[in-house]
């Protein structure tokens, strides 16, 4: 029987050994707040290997000893480190499920922000093809335009002379709506009580030069 004590002590003591080290190995990774819990763990183990070992020797020896007492003391800081094992898993526990918890809220942040960096992505795509097309759409004059400054021709890129009006229309969106001015008016009345009269000369030339000099020559060939 005294045998089968031992045999049971030294393994007892073996597995403490073992828990003991690994006990070492992970106390850089216990976060901070609970580091001093686990060394007091740490140091009961410690304690019941130191028991172990004098069960051990007393068995061995056959020394005199209570071992009533040691016994009791035994199971009594076993009981004292059961406790501290659930309160430390209890609070590691919650932790656990607290980071959970702050986890899902990052996560719904996040997707309701990539939520809104698509939606802002497609207005701004969308505004991007509208200004795309509306620059399509619109056929911008632009540059010097050679223009008769008697008739008011304008002379497009093959030489050839356009009306005003047809010139415009076909490189814009413009469309034109005819009137008369008042000026235009008035000389009509008087052209048409007066029909036997000459008709009004052109009106003078610019005084300044024109802007291209090849406009003057189209003109004179026109």
């Amino acid at each position: 029987m005294t045998i089968l004590v031992q045999i049971l002590v030294v393994l007892g003591a073996g597995f403490m050994l073992a828990s003991i080290l690994a006990s070492f190995s992970l106390k850089e990774k216990v976060p901070a707040a609970l580091r001093t819990r686990w060394r007091y763990i740490s140091g009961l183990m410690i304690f019941f290997l130191a028991g172990y070992a004098a069960f051990a020797v007393i068995l061995a020896s056959r020394i005199a000893f209570p071992l009533e007492l040691l016994t009791g003391v035994i199971f009594f800081w076993g009981a004292v480190f059961v406790f501290l094992v659930v309160r430390l898993t209890r609070e590691t526990i919650n932790k656990i499920h607290g980071s959970r918890e702050q986890i899902a809220l990052a996560h719904k942040h996040v997707v309701l922000k990539n939520k809104e960096i698509e939606k802002t992505q497609a207005e701004k795509e969308k505004l991007i093809n509208d200004l795309q097309n509306a620059l399509q759409e619109v056929d911008m004059l632009s540059g010097l335009l050679p223009i008769c400054a008697w008739c008011k021709k304008i002379r497009d890129d093959r030489g050839y002379w356009n009306q005003l009006e047809t010139y415009i229309i076909k490189h814009s969106k413009a469309k034109f709506s005819h009137g008369m001015c008042p000026d235009c008016a008035a000389r009509n009345v008087l052209h048409s009580k007066a029909p036997d009269e000459a008709p009004e000369p052109l009106p003078p030339p610019p005084t300044s030069p024109p802007s291209h000099p090849s406009s003057e020559t189209k003109h004179g060939n026109a």
